[in-house]
């Protein structure tokens, strides 16, 4: 990572699962290093029963930050790892907004207007509050991340639907 962070346009990293029993980099040092470089993890594919393999890239500008990478910033910091190339894409982050614009969706906070839509259909809502956390989120981040009024209303009205089961978590979007 030390050597080729700025010039590389990603890369996959090999590792074995805890449940394999052998030594090698953990996935949170993994994850560790490479916030530390301004680089985030994206794509992970099973390759067999032991093995996984996840896939970096640096960071793009605009770039959000969950609430777990925020946490290994602060780690990383704390324990003198962070780089400089890390701390800009950091600062950056703080500058265009990046870094805490998901901060509503990890407090998992509901905005107005999807409030009105389950609460004008009580099993959408109940259904909705009955969903993990994880998958409440998903949901609040796709109607967040909609640039056009009309595109975050069909957003709210396909969440409605999937909580009333007339719509598929995998048709989501379609």
């Amino acid at each position: 990572m030390e050597q080729n962070h700025a010039r590389s346009k990603g890369v996959w990293l090999i590792y074995y699962k805890k449940s394999s029993g052998k030594k090698n980099l953990s996935l949170d040092e993994a994850l560790l290093e490479a916030v530390s470089f301004g680089w985030i993890d994206g794509r992970m594919h099973r390759l067999d029963d032991e093995r996984a393999r996840l896939w970096f890239t640096p960071r793009r500008k605009g770039s959000l930050w969950s609430r777990s990478n925020k946490v290994r910033v602060e780690r990383a910091i704390k324990d003198g790892i962070m780089t400089p190339a890390g701390m800009a894409k950091v600062e950056e982050a703080h500058l265009n907004g990046s870094w805490n614009f998901l901060e509503d969706v990890e407090g998992l906070l509901m905005p107005d207007d999807l409030v009105q839509a389950l609460g004008d259909r009580p099993p959408a809502r109940e259904r909705f509050d009955a969903l993990s956390s994880s998958k409440r989120k998903q949901l609040l981040a796709w109607i967040k991340l909609a640039k056009r009024p009309q595109t975050r209303a069909g957003r709210i009205q396909e969440t409605v639907r999937l909580c009333l089961g007339e719509k598929a978590w995998k048709d989501l979007g379609r």
